[in-house]
């Protein structure tokens, strides 16, 4: 593998909940959009880089200056093209000869080669070509990823975890208009404190469908914006759509898995725990045997210490906003304070 010097690079750097993180590239449009990704995260004055991201173009594919290493194959992910393995105590993908990324957790260091013909890929950049490292990075420091939308209210928390087509977006732009402080779209974060689990904000574009835009008015501001090409969604920022901001912590309290109905009514019912941590589990990346035990115990921790539902989902937002208000509100009783 060859470097560039640092002198060859630009760089920018974030401090996101307490890890230092330096982005460097030799593209103004990587950098760019990366910067768009961590926009709400300026860096801490004077904090030296916990983590590193160095991104660079290739004019082709035998130009990729990430190669894979040696060692023994563990294939933890297989994305639309190629996979995600662990190779030795190493995270590598190749995205069909797209990109490359090498992650070394141990030095906190990860590499990542882009054909120059996808220049214009901003999904590209930002989700296999970032967030498993982000990630997984982040779960070496205690910082465990959950895919979910996250609202909450006087910093008590509502979590709607679920794939892609759940209604994750919908229910994130509904509370959000009626007053909900935000937190995130797809994915959040979970951290242990002195006085239990905290959600961690990480509110990144929001991706839409043309049925969620039918239900907000607002999202017509983001018609321009090109359709993923993966998702064929568009996406859109918060703080421009909706004019509000984000509050980078709660306590979580609620977590309510959506499905969409198609009725206009929602419905939210009881959930049985242990069904709750089996829909949570698959979502934890088996990497490194430590950390990822303690991503589980924590997916765990957080569905022992909130009251589970389900959602049918219905287009009632007021309602429905006005309900989870009344149960984030109400005194959560103490474990050891149940009769056996």
């Amino acid at each position: 593998m060859t470097s560039a010097s640092r002198s060859e690079l630009l760089e920018e750097l974030f401090t996101f909940h307490g890890v230092n993180i330096s982005i460097s590239s030799d593209s103004p449009w990587i950098l760019g959009v990366l910067h768009n990704t961590l926009r709400h995260f300026p860096s801490v004055d004077g904090a030296e880089p916990d983590i590193s991201f160095t991104y660079k173009f290739a004019p082709d594919i035998e130009s990729h200056w990430v190669q894979r290493p040696d060692g023994r194959e563990r294939v933890v992910y297989e994305p639309l093209l190629g996979q995600l393995a662990m190779i030795e105590d190493k995270l590598y993908m190749n995205y069909g000869e797209r990109g490359r990324l090498l992650c070394d957790p141990e030095r906190g260091r990860v590499d990542v080669s882009i054909l120059e013909s996808e220049a214009d890929d901003e999904w590209l950049v930002t989700h296999p070509m970032f967030l498993p490292a982000f990630h997984e990075l982040l779960k070496r420091r205690g910082l465990y990823s959950l895919h979910a939308s996250a609202l909450s209210v006087g910093g008590n928390g509502v979590l709607f975890p679920g794939t892609s087509g759940s209604g994750k977006s919908t229910m994130a732009i509904g509370l959000m208009k009626e007053g909900f402080d935000f937190l995130g779209d797809d994915t959040v974060f979970l951290a242990r404190s002195d006085e239990g689990l905290d959600v961690l904000a990480f509110p990144d574009v929001i991706d839409f469908t043309d049925r969620t835009a039918e239900l907000f008015p607002e999202l017509g501001r983001a018609d321009s914006t090109p359709r993923n090409p993966i998702t064929h969604k568009r996406q859109a920022r918060a703080e421009e759509v909706f004019n509000v901001g984000f509050t980078p912590k709660c306590r979580p309290k609620l977590l309510v898995f959506p499905r969409v109905s198609g009725n206009s009514r929602s419905v939210l019912e009881p959930m049985d725990k242990d069904d709750a941590l089996e829909e949570q589990a698959p979502n934890v990346l088996l990497t490194e045997a430590s950390s990822s035990q303690k991503h589980l115990d924590v997916l765990a921790e957080l569905v022992k210490s909130t009251d589970t539902y389900r959602l049918e989902t219905g287009t009632d937002f007021a309602y429905l906003a006005d309900l989870l208000r009344d149960m984030l509100a109400r005194p959560q009783p103490r474990p050891d304070s149940r009769q056996e």
